[in-house]
């Protein structure tokens, strides 16, 4: 049976490649401190040595036991354009992307990128059914 790492759950084992918690981070970086060898940390925490070094470069050059952000495309509608996207929305709840789109003035935005937003915010539009309409004869004849 093998011995589970520090600061983990007693329910499950470690997933491979998973981030480290910052309780585990203090923990490698105060044993580096009180000199103890790169592998028998690592055999500890069921990690690779090179995840001790790139813990401790972290420390030395951000002071940070957190996870930095990752690089990533900006997003491209800002707080504000999904603001006046939602309240459109829900204004008129049956307008068309295309049209939402126009009155909202972000023609630099497309339909699925709209999608998405509003679905973000937890607006999720579908377009009705095409139903024929029931006429007053059609009615009749159904009672």
């Amino acid at each position: 049976m093998s011995q589970r790492s520090f600061g983990q759950e007693i329910s499950g084992n470690r997933q491979p490649n998973a981030k480290l918690s910052s309780t585990q981070r203090a923990a490698i970086i105060s044993k580096v401190e009180a000199s103890v060898l790169y592998k028998d940390i690592a055999a500890e925490f069921q990690i690779t040595t090179k995840s001790i070094q790139r813990t401790l470069k972290r420390w030395k050059t951000y002071q940070t036991l957190e996870s930095l952000p990752r690089s990533g495309r900006p997003e491209v509608v800002s707080h504000r354009e999904k603001r006046v996207l939602y309240r459109l929305a829900r204004r008129k709840p049956k307008i068309q992307y295309g049209k939402l789109i126009e009155e909202a003035g972000l023609l630099h935005i497309s339909k699925s990128t709209c999608y998405r937003r509003l679905k973000d915010e937890g607006l999720i539009k579908y377009r009705y059914k095409k139903r024929p309409k029931l006429t007053r004869g059609h009615a009749l004849l159904r009672l």
